[in-house]
């Protein structure tokens, strides 16, 4: 079993800002999980390696399907 990662982790594995980490996930350009609006995020490991390569973030994390969620920002 993997163990997910919280977005501070991933910053430092894919050696970027957590500002930066935080922001990819909110616009859905890095694929993550939450449990409910303004949940905590969780990264599969997988994903880091993806979205630094730039290939399909939704089946590393094995996502059957990839839903992007727009967040409406006021």
């Amino acid at each position: 079993m993997t163990d997910w990662l919280i977005p501070k982790q991933a910053a430092v594995a894919a050696k970027r800002h957590v500002i930066t980490v935080y922001k990819a996930l909110e616009s859905g350009e890095l694929h993550g999980h939450q449990n409910g609006r303004g949940g905590r995020w969780s990264i599969h490991p997988d994903v880091i390696d993806a979205w630094i390569q730039g290939t399909n973030q939704a089946a590393a994390c094995g996502c059957e399907q990839l839903r992007l969620i727009q967040r409406r920002t006021a």
